[in-house]
């Protein structure tokens, strides 16, 4: 179940990455675009590349997922680690930024 989870937040992570990139690119556009797909996968190409070099969003200022804290927080960042992905259009591994509670430590 665990891993079902970290799989889940994976996949949720690359793509809110890729749409706040494919939102800013689109915005930028003045022309119709007649097939988004290829910018999210130019996205997804542009992320892989730069690993950790990444520009990242900034930390979210959300509760902290912990049932004891709870809070509203600013997250921080804290550091990488990676995940393996396998798709159509790529195998290898996927940079993931882990931001940190300040009040309790818990790590998303």
């Amino acid at each position: 179940m665990k891993k079902t989870r970290r799989i889940t937040a994976l996949l949720l992570a690359v793509i809110m990455v890729i749409s706040l990139q494919a939102t800013e690119i689109f915005a930028q556009q003045t022309a119709e675009v007649e097939q988004p797909s290829m910018w999210a996968l130019e996205g997804i190409h542009e992320y892989i590349k730069l690993g950790r070099n990444y520009p990242f969003p900034p930390p979210p200022t959300k509760r902290c997922h912990n049932p004891k804290c709870n809070k509203l927080v600013s997250f921080r960042k804290h550091g990488f680690y990676e995940r393996y992905c396998c798709s159509r259009e790529y195998k290898g591994k996927l940079v993931i930024r882990r931001y940190i509670c300040p009040l309790c430590g818990c790590t998303i």
